[in-house]
């Protein structure tokens, strides 16, 4: 399983991160680590901890000026993305019309052996992103709603998209969950104990805000054909 990251204007391999098999499957262990940004175009850092089925990542970065790469993933998986300061843009063969993060926003992805191009906007920038296992993240889909159902089929298809074209906003109570998940200071399997109870708390809070949002807009426009 292995991240790469290029440069856009040459074939410049900028970062390449392998993980290892255990990502995804059962295991005991934690994992941590910190990737360091110290640049012309920027400073920063991108923490990482991962284990049984689930990855968190954590970037903070001052840019210089805009920057512009290429990505390849090759393994599938369900993204939490929080872009808590900055814009971000990307685009690819799944992504023909783009998908753009501005500040406050969230989504949910489903990635398959992503490829494309990446742009960041030279200023602060801030994100939060949560990777799960699409047999785990499945498991947490409500059974009862086309709106849910839409994305679990396109994840059995193997067909990379968003849970919706429409961002959400992150609310207090999810800023609050993402702070406690990023500082967490317990070891070991007490570590991995509260993590796993925060990213179901916060995945609990976006399916929730989705579906509820959902069902407005729905009632909104059956009322006005009515």
């Amino acid at each position: 399983m292995a991240l790469r990251l290029y440069d856009i204007d040459s074939p410049n391999l900028l970062l390449e991160r392998t993980y290892p098999s255990t990502y995804f499957s059962v295991d005991t262990g934690i994992y941590e680590s910190v990737t360091h940004l110290d640049t012309t175009f920027g400073k920063g850092f991108y923490k990482e901890v991962f284990f049984d089925g689930i990855h968190i990542g954590y970037g903070h970065a001052q840019l210089f000026k805009r920057m512009r790469f290429r990505f390849e993933s090759d393994f599938e998986t369900v993204e939490m993305h929080f872009a808590l300061k900055g814009n971000s843009q990307a685009s690819g063969e799944m992504m023909p019309l783009g998908v753009n993060f501005e500040t406050y926003q969230h989504n949910i992805i489903y990635g398959n052996s992503m490829c494309g191009q990446m742009e960041w906007g030279n200023q602060e920038f801030q994100l939060c992103e949560i990777n799960l296992s699409p047999e785990f993240f499945k498991r947490f889909l409500p059974e009862d709603s086309k709106f849910f159902a839409d994305f679990r089929n396109a994840i059995d298809r193997g067909k990379s998209g968003l849970l919706t074209n429409m961002h959400r906003r992150i609310t207090h109570d999810m800023y609050e969950i993402i702070d406690d998940v990023i500082n967490c200071q317990r070891k070991g399997i007490f570590k991995k104990i509260f993590l796993e109870a925060k990213i179901m708390e916060l995945l609990l809070l976006q399916l929730e805000q989705f579906q509820e949002e959902d069902f407005v807009a729905v009632s909104l426009k059956k009322s006005r054909y009515r």
